[in-house]
């Protein structure tokens, strides 16, 4: 399997543990004008037929393109250490935070939330949906969908009541905050576009700015698919019981 998105910046990085497979990674990495920088990359394995990738995302970082570079570099390297062992099954974690339960799924790829929505519709159904990602950006509705009740609140798409899974888009890098009723709503931030994001991270800038805003807006759930893996954030201690004894939704 060969790199396929032909990025400028290309190295081979060998993971640091028993199996010492060769991973092949391409990345590219561009200066907005206000400073700020944003990113693509792609990762192979050709042994185990692996590719993902998540297409492009902001940088928080401060400093030259060519320090940029360097630091792109060194989050790759430790995503591809921190991946799952070939062969392994996905790995689960749990944790509690600010009076929500958390459970993580990670097999080393770019994880899918409709397996956590086809496993337990239950999250969804009934409810409000407000999307702050979807493939890696905002949602756009579709006329049809305004018409039967989808609206905008800034870059935020909020779903009419959920009555069939089908209503809901589901590409990848998706982020969904679940809602029993809707209030006055305002404009999400999303996370799960940024490499190695994870509810359960400590000592992490992102992880600490995604609690505040759960706090602040007190959703039901917190859906999030990204790189590399899956998350439910939940106040109902049966639904994360649930999905905590499944290892594989």
């Amino acid at each position: 399997m060969k790199l396929q998105a032909g990025y400028d910046q290309t190295f081979q990085y060998v993971r640091q543990n028993a199996h010492g497979l060769t991973y092949e990674v391409g990345f590219h990495i561009y200066q907005r004008n206000d400073g700020t920088f944003i990113f693509g990359y792609e990762v192979v394995q050709e042994a185990t037929d692996c590719r993902f990738g998540n297409g492009a995302s902001r940088l928080d970082f401060e400093g030259t393109r060519e320090e940029a570079e360097a630091h792109v570099r060194a989050l790759l390297e430790k995503m591809i250490d921190n991946l799952t062992d070939e062969g392994e099954e996905r790995v689960t974690r749990t944790g509690e935070r600010a009076g929500y339960r958390i459970v993580e799924w990670n097999d080393g790829t770019d994880g899918a939330i409709e397996d956590l929505v086809l496993c337990y519709p239950e999250l969804v159904l009934g409810r409000y949906v407000a999307i702050a990602s979807c493939d890696s950006g905002p949602y756009a509705p579709t006329d049809e969908e305004f018409t039967a009740g989808w609206s905008k609140i800034g870059a935020l798409a909020v779903s009419p009541l959920v009555k069939v899974i089908s209503q809901l888009p589901m590409p990848g890098f998706d982020e969904w905050y679940v809602y029993d009723r809707l209030l006055k709503l305002e404009p999400h931030a999303n996370f799960v576009n940024r490499l190695g994001f994870s509810p359960l991270n400590v000592d992490d800038t992102y992880t600490e700015e995604f609690w505040r805003q759960v706090i602040k807006l007190e959703p039901l759930h917190v859906l999030g698919s990204g790189t590399p893996g899956l998350f439910l954030v939940t106040r109902d201690k049966t639904l994360f019981e649930a999905a905590a004894r499944n290892v594989t939704p």
